[in-house]
């Protein structure tokens, strides 16, 4: 027997007609089966006629029209005559052929109810691009059912005369064993549950399938795209940082350049510090060497253009001097490097 679950009532508190045994004087029958012979008299006799279900065998055949009461007391008799797993045999026969010819009927009783009716069928688009499903939403989903309409809860009155209503309890019912061993959890990923139902022989929508598969290669897709922008993001970061790594090794080279030639040049001036030097004559010279070395470290190390109408440059030179503990305004800047750049093209050869 299926153990009961959470939401799911045992069996026996439903009042569905499953296939529970008990021992009834006439042997192992049916547990509605209280009296077998009156069971099969009705079938035998009194097909046609309905609510005669509690009726016991002496009211049947006392019943019974006077050209068949013969009949009906010579089957009575024949039936008790035989031994209980004889008449045990011939009810589940008889209940197996009420059930076939039952089976078409309650199959067209159950496309007028609720769960057959166009308003619950599922948006298969809409539940694939879902990121989890809950476990009784999947098995709703599973029938092509929207969940939002289809629930145990309103399935459950059904359960005694619709066949949706039984293999819906059986999907649920097989649906929480696995989430009672580990199998699922009580809400699943979509790809999870179907790969499940298919090892379980549970059909499962093929439109669905292939909507959820889809959206799973987009999540994937998008997930590829991401990871791309950050790794990339991360290597134009490190190229950035090496640019800003060379840029600053060719200020100190040129920082120490600059000390240098001054040094160099303090020392040819020495001796002639006794000669008397005009001193707007040396300022010049002095102004002419240090527009030479700014406008060859700009050059060199930033990339300034002199012909360049527009040129960050400016900025950056700023910007670096700053970091060293040098204020000087873009203004100023910009004004020596114009300067300096008129002083090269006097120097370059025609």
């Amino acid at each position: 027997m299926p153990k009961s679950h959470r939401n799911i009532n045992p069996l026996a508190d439903d009042g569905f007609v499953g296939p529970r045994t008990i021992l009834a004087p006439t042997g192992p029958l049916l547990a509605t089966i209280t009296d077998p012979i009156a069971y099969l008299i009705r079938r035998k006799f009194y097909r046609r006629e309905t609510g005669l279900e509690c009726f016991r065998t002496d009211r049947l055949v006392g019943m019974a029209p006077e050209a068949e009461r013969k009949a009906v007391e010579a089957y009575r008799s024949e039936l008790q005559a035989r031994r209980p797993e004889e008449v045990s045999a011939l009810v589940e026969a008889e209940l197996a052929r009420e059930a076939s010819e039952e089976e078409p009927q309650a199959q067209q009783a159950d496309q007028d109810r609720f769960f057959n009716l166009p308003g619950a069928n599922a948006d298969l688009t809409h539940w694939s691009r879902a990121m989890i499903w809950s476990l009784e939403g999947a098995v709703a989903l599973s029938f092509g059912k929207n969940p939002d309409v289809v629930t145990w809860k309103r399935v459950k009155p059904h359960l005694q005369f619709s066949p949706f209503a039984t293999e819906y309890r059986h999907v649920l019912e097989l649906a929480y064993d696995a989430r009672d061993s580990g199998l699922l959890d009580h809400f699943v990923e979509p790809g999870l549950f179907i790969a499940w139902a298919k090892r379980t022989g549970i059909p499962f929508p093929a439109d669905l399938e292939r909507a959820v598969i889809a959206e799973e290669l987009e999540t994937v897709n998008w997930q590829a795209k991401y990871y791309e922008l950050v790794y990339s993001s991360d290597a134009r970061e490190q190229e950035d940082r090496a640019i800003k790594e060379r840029r600053r090794a060719a200020i100190d080279e040129l920082t120490q350049r600059c000390v240098d030639l001054a040094n160099q040049l303090a020392a040819a001036m020495s001796p002639l510090r006794t000669e008397p030097v005009k001193a707007t004559e040396i300022g010049t010279r002095e102004r002419d060497t240090l527009l030479k070395l700014v406008i060859g470290m700009a050059v060199k190390g930033y990339g300034y253009d002199p012909d360049q109408q527009r040129s960050g440059t400016v900025r950056e030179i700023v910007s670096d001097l700053e970091l060293v503990g040098v204020a000087l305004d873009a203004d100023t800047v910009r004004k020596w490097l114009r300067r300096a750049a008129g002083l090269l093209s006097r120097e370059q050869p025609e």
